[in-house]
C-alpha cells in the first residue's frame, strides 16, 4: 500500500511565519520613521517659538527710553510674524515690560566684566551714601573696584576699593585704594564691604571692575531710581489648540542709556563734558 503525504500544511505554516517576520519589520520601520518625523517636527516647533520670541524682544530693544517708559504695566503686545508663501506656519510673541530693579528690600546686584563700567542712575536718589558689596567671579583670583560719584557738572567722589584678601596689591595705587571691609549683608555672594559716601547731590555712580569679573550688590538708603528695563517675550506659534500649545520665552535687560570705560576721562552729561 503506497503511503501519501501532504505538505500543504507546512507551507501554510511558513508562508504565514514570513509574512509576520515581514509586517515586524514594517511596523518597526515605521515606528522609527514615525518617531523621527515626531522629533523633526518638535525640533521645528521649538526652533520657530523661539525665533518668534526673540524676534520680539529685539523689536522692544529698538524703542527708545520714553517708548519703553510709555509700555511699563500696560497689557502685553502680541507681535505676529507672518510665514511665507512656501510657508504658512505664522508665529507671535507676547511681549511685556517692566522696570528694574525690583527687589523689595531694595538691593540691586549686578555683574561687573574685568576693564568694563556699570553705570547707577542715581537721579532723585535721597541719600549721599550707599552700601555695596562686591566679591570676584571666580574665587581663585580677586577683584578690586574703581568708582567715580558724578553730578551734573562735577566729580562729587572717585576713589578704589581693595579687596579684602587682595594678596600683592601694587603699593604704589595704595594712596587712591581704600581697604574693603566686613559686613553682616555682605553674604556668599559678595564678601567684601564698603560704604561709599559724597558731598552734593549725585545723578550717578560708575564702578570699573579690575583685575577679575565682580558680582556686586549694592543696598541704598531709600528707593533706588529706575535702572532699566526688562523685557519678556513669549514666542508661540499662531491659532493653535490650547492642548498643543509650545511656548518659548526670552527675557533681556535694557539699561539706561551710558558711555564705556574709555570715555571715562569726560563723561559726558546733559550739560556738557564733565573735566
Amino acid at each position: 500500500m503506497k503511503n501519501m503525504r501532504k505538505d500543504n500544511g507546512q507551507v501554510l505554516v511558513f508562508v504565514v511565519a514570513t509574512m509576520a517576520i515581514a509586517l515586524a519589520v514594517g511596523i518597526s520601520f515605521s515606528l522609527r520613521t514615525l518617531s523621527s518625523l515626531s522629533r523633526t517636527s518638535t525640533t521645528d516647533t521649538s526652533s520657530r517659538v523661539l525665533a518668534a520670541a526673540e524676534g520680539g524682544a529685539e523689536r522692544y530693544l529698538s524703542k527708545t527710553i520714553s517708548e519703553l517708559d510709555a509700555k511699563v504695566g500696560q497689557q502685553s503686545e502680541v507681535i505676529k510674524f507672518v510665514g511665507t508663501s512656501n510657508d504658512n506656519i505664522s508665529t507671535k510673541a507676547s511681549v511685556t515690560v517692566t522696570k528694574y530693579p525690583t527687589d523689595p528690600s531694595g538691593k540691586f546686584t549686578f555683574t561687573v566684566k574685568q576693564g568694563k563700567v556699570v553705570q547707577i542712575n542715581l537721579s532723585g536718589y535721597g541719600s549721599s551714601s550707599i552700601d555695596l558689596c562686591w566679591s570676584s567671579v571666580l574665587s581663585a583670583k580677586d577683584s578690586d573696584l574703581y568708582y567715580s560719584v558724578y553730578s551734573d557738572t562735577a566729580i562729587l567722589r572717585k576713589f578704589g576699593l581693595k579687596s579684602i584678601s587682595r594678596n600683592g596689591f601694587p603699593s604704589g595705587y595704595s594712596n587712591n585704594f581704600e581697604s574693603a571691609g566686613n559686613n553682616s549683608k555682605c553674604g556668599q555672594v559678595a564678601s567684601n564691604f564698603k560704604n561709599i559716601s559724597w558731598s552734593g547731590i549725585a545723578k550717578y555712580l560708575r564702578i570699573y571692575s579690575i583685575n577679575n569679573d565682580s558680582t556686586v550688590e549694592l543696598f541704598p538708603s531709600g528707593n533706588l531710581p529706575t535702572q532699566g528695563y526688562k523685557i519678556t517675550s513669549v514666542g508661540e506659534l499662531n491659532d493653535i489648540v490650547s492642548n498643543q500649545r509650545v511656548t518659548k520665552t526670552v527675557t533681556v535687560l535694557r539699561p539706561l542709556p551710558y558711555l564705556p570705560a574709555m570715555f571715562d576721562f569726560g563723561i559726558y552729561s546733559d550739560s556738557g563734558t564733565v573735566q
